[in-house]
């Protein structure tokens, strides 16, 4: 599981947030932000799986067990809303912002929950 957790680090750093150009600096450091904590809450999830701890998530428990399934849902999730967010900033760049940051704030407060619990 430690080769797993490297690997999403890895991932996190590579996988670039799509982005339009002309993209409002604070939407892209939103957008970067939130994936960076799908990518780091992922690895937070391998670290306490390894230290005996079980996930909580429901929907993370059907993948958490197969890395190469949790890589690819983590990659679609972060597609999805990159997307979503992306095709609603191009209508409205102030709602786009507003969800995105409360998206990005539910996923902090997740990761720290976490964080908290696993350490």
């Amino acid at each position: 599981m430690k080769a797993t957790g490297v690997l999403i680090i890895i991932l996190a750093i590579l996988v670039p947030p799509l982005h339009a150009e002309g993209s409002d600096a604070i939407y892209n450091t939103l957008m970067t932000n939130y994936i960076a904590m799908c990518w780091t809450d992922l690895a937070v999830a391998y670290y306490g799986l390894d230290k005996g701890r079980r996930e909580m998530n429901p929907i993370a428990r059907f993948y958490i067990d197969k890395p190469g399934l949790a890589i690819v849902f983590i990659a679609l999730d972060n597609l999805v809303v990159s997307y979503a967010s992306h095709e609603l900033y191009k209508r409205n760049k102030i709602v786009a912002i507003g969800l995105i940051a409360l998206v990005t704030i539910a996923k902090g407060y997740i990761l720290y929950r976490n964080l908290q619990e696993w350490r």
